[in-house]
């Protein structure tokens, strides 16, 4: 059982574990090595309408053990289901906890899934640079083939059996689907894995990390609209609308405590 705060939604049949970047790195510490792996999946609207739409998306996240708060509409709905006041701090992004996790100083090993080939390599090689102690093996997202010194002449299978965390950065759905896929591998057993998004992009500069702050006043979606509007206006112009009457139809049929009911008995 995961030692972790966590705020039920039945209307919606999802579950939140709104912690900080300090309490998910000791969770990795103290998963490290256990009999299970855990996947450490995260929400914020895209994957809330995903969740909602798709029952392949549903299906996956049922893998999942821990669902990060990643968004400021999401910890708002954490505050209201919970009745708690829940810090700003709880909304946490794959980019806040992995660079506290490698800023710790513990040496472990970090397999790294995803972003292009170039951009694989470059973050590798700023974590060689700026974090020495940490072993990090990366492989691009596209023919998931070796991209460090560390990876060289390994499949990403072999690597994964060496690793402490596993990181897929492969979009999503794309990356919350390769891991439903294969987390029940025997690579796994004891491993932490997590769906990153483009974390592994900011790593290696590839694109913008936008400033920290913003996703505590939950502006962080405007920052990343105005470097890319093309890429994310139809998710953050039009996809909330969508989910917002998806959203109502859910809470009006009783379709989410439907889920949350039969998640409950399989569990």
């Amino acid at each position: 059982m995961i030692d972790s705060p966590q705020v039920r939604i039945d209307r919606l049949g999802i579950t939140l574990h709104p912690m900080n970047a300090a309490e998910v790195v000791n969770l990795i510490e103290s998963a490290n090595g256990a009999s299970e792996p855990l996947w450490i999946a995260n929400y914020n609207l895209h994957a809330l309408y995903l969740y909602l739409t798709e029952p392949r998306f549903r299906e996956a996240y049922r893998k999942a053990g821990i669902f990060l708060v990643d968004g400021w509409p999401i910890l708002q709905l954490a505050r209201i289901a919970s009745g708690r006041r829940l810090d700003g701090d709880r909304r946490v992004g794959s980019s806040d906890w992995l660079d506290l996790l490698l800023r710790s100083g513990e040496r472990r090993t970090v397999v790294s899934i995803g972003a292009s080939p170039e951009s694989a390599r470059l973050a590798a090689e700023r974590v060689g640079e700026d974090w020495p102690d940490v072993v990090w093996m990366g492989f691009d997202g596209f023919r998931l083939e070796p991209q460090s010194a560390m990876a060289a002449g390994l499949t990403w299978q072999e690597a994964v059996r060496k690793a402490d965390v596993v990181l897929v950065g492969r979009g999503m759905p794309t990356q919350e689907y390769w891991i439903a896929e294969n987390i029940g591998g025997d690579e796994f057993a004891g491993k932490v894995v997590a769906n990153v998004g483009g974390c592994i992009d900011y790593l290696s500069g590839a694109q913008d990390l936008a400033p920290r702050w913003t996703g505590r006043f939950g502006v962080e979606w405007l920052y990343r609209l105005m470097r890319s509007p093309r890429r994310l206006a139809f998710r953050y112009l039009v996809e909330p609308a969508l989910l917002m009457v998806v959203a109502a139809k859910w809470i009006a049929t009783g379709e989410g405590r439907r889920v949350a009911g039969a998640e409950e008995k399989r569990s």
